[in-house]
């Protein structure tokens, strides 16, 4: 948003003025002095209001976790200050000296080839190069954050300051029901995500929720202890029992709940409840 109102103010109120009096209509139009106020106006402010808003909802939705600050920084001042290079070393002065020669000789000797290939004015078009680079080096720099933020190198561990490990997949079983004070609090419905406690943001899949939703039911029953069937937790928690009996058998392999065959038969957690 600064950038937005400082490229609003230059580029949309300066620049724009200062072609649209009639006076300037009549000798700046079609010059560079056009293109200066359209590359600082357009891009500078509808541009950089597209970037903020693109990273405004990936911070949301795509990559809530700590961002890294480098990248982002480096292309913020690289793409502005890119910007303001090419437009006061090479568009506004061409732009100006196209002014003077349309005053003292017509609009058709300020577009000239002969005009535009004096000396002068290649030395102002080839002055635009350093500040085309720097623009092009940030407009890079922001791709590659922005791909950084689906692999994981654009963002880091908000304890440590190191890459994280875990936030490109979803987290384990092992991660969810073990980790001693990770258990979430569970809504008994269990319509919503439910976030990862070592980042708030961070949402469990459709199956992850539905075995968490599972495990608490058996956690609540343990003190009346008997075994609980599949159908049982199905009905409790809202669940098709084809996914229930699909999560109890990943829990069981995995030593999280205990199961016993037959009619009496059912399931229980492997261990008592904290």
């Amino acid at each position: 948003m600064l950038a937005v109102a400082f490229w609003n103010m230059l580029g949309a109120g300066i620049f724009g003025f200062l072609i649209n009096p009639p006076i300037a209509l009549y000798y700046m139009q079609g010059l560079n002095t056009t293109p200066l106020h359209g590359h600082t106006a357009l891009f500078g402010v509808y541009g950089m209001l597209g970037i903020g808003l693109m990273l405004f909802v990936a911070k949301r939705l795509a990559a809530p976790g700590r961002w890294k600050q480098g990248m982002i920084r480096f292309s913020f001042w690289s793409i502005n200050l890119g910007l303001l290079l090419m437009a006061l070393l090479s568009l506004l002065p061409v732009g100006l000296w196209q002014t003077v020669a349309s005053m003292d000789k017509g609009l058709w000797y300020a577009r000239s080839p002969e005009f535009l290939g004096t000396g002068l004015m290649d030395t102002f078009k080839w002055l635009r190069v350093g500040g085309d680079t720097l623009f092009a080096a940030g407009t890079l720099t922001l791709g590659w954050f922005v791909l950084g933020l689906k692999t994981g190198w654009s963002l880091t561990d908000a304890a440590t300051g190191r890459p994280p490990r875990l936030l490109t997949r979803q987290p384990g079983w092992e991660e969810i029901f073990r980790a001693p004070g990770r258990f979430p609090p569970l809504a008994a419905s269990m319509v919503g995500p439910v976030s990862h406690p070592a980042s708030p943001m961070f949402t469990y899949s459709k199956l992850a929720q539905a075995a968490i939703a599972a495990v608490s039911y058996l956690a609540a029953t343990a003190s009346e202890n008997r075994r609980v069937g599949s159908a049982e937790i199905a009905e409790a928690r809202e669940l098709s029992r084809q996914l229930v009996a699909k999560i109890l058998t990943i829990l069981s392999h995995e030593g999280i709940v205990t199961s016993t065959p037959g009619p009496s038969g059912g399931y229980r957690l492997a261990r008592p409840p904290a």
